[in-house]
Parts: C-alpha cells; structure tokens; sequence
C-alpha cells in the first residue's frame, strides 16, 4: 500500500507531492470536521493508502490536538492515522529545508505505525 500524507497546509503538502508523496492540505487546524476526514477516508480506502499526518510542531500544541481529532475522526470509519512531528519547532516544509532525509523518518513513522499519536494520482488534495 502507497502513503496518503496529511499536511496543515499548502506550502506543506506541495513539498511533500514534490518529493513523491499523495497529499491532502488541511486549511488550517481549525478546518477539521468529520466531512474532512470522511474524504480523506474514501481517498485512502479507494485507493489503498496508509494515512499519516505530519503536524507542526508549535508551542501552543494545536498541531498534536488536531492530529488527535483527526485520528477520532478517521477511527469513526475504521481508517488508522499515524502521526508524527517534525523536530525542533518544524512545519514540514522548514523540516524539509533542514534535513533532506525527512522522508526516511516519515517511511520509518509509517513502519512502527503510531496510530493516534505523534509521532501516485493526484499528489495534492486540499480540504
């Protein structure tokens, strides 16, 4: 199965379609409801697709408490999300600019499969 990466926003999910993955740009961490994730599901059941959501990593934490909601969302329709954070007070686009392997990290995040917490088609989709 490929990786259906979940982005908080634009800049961050176009760097990752750049490098290869399928991607769904969230507008916003306050633009989560259950239709967002009821059409991330359908893309990643129809299409096979692990789901995993890279949050940003902020003081205020509104990254992590929107991964949660998504991750109850999804488990509404039976659709796991792995989460993880960039290191260091990263989005994903300055993780990115900082190391180039970001996307092994991301391959092994999906491998140990952190469900619920931190940790080809159309390569953008924003919600």
């Amino acid at each position: 199965a490929g990786q259906l990466l979940v982005c908080e926003g634009i800049p961050d999910a176009l760097t990752a379609a750049q490098a290869g993955y399928r991607t769904v740009a969230l507008l916003g961490t306050n633009a989560l409801d259950p239709t967002v994730a009821a059409r991330i599901a359908t893309i990643a059941e129809r299409d096979h697709l692990a789901v995993t959501m890279i949050v940003d990593r902020d003081d205020a934490g509104a990254g992590a408490q929107a991964g949660r909601q998504l991750a109850r969302d999804l488990g509404v329709v039976d659709v796991a999300l792995t989460i993880t954070e960039p290191p260091e007070r990263h989005d994903l686009n300055a993780w990115a600019v900082a190391d180039v392997t970001w996307t092994d990290r991301v391959a092994t995040v999906r491998r140990r499969g952190s469900a619920g917490e931190p940790g080809r088609g159309l390569p953008g989709i924003g919600l």
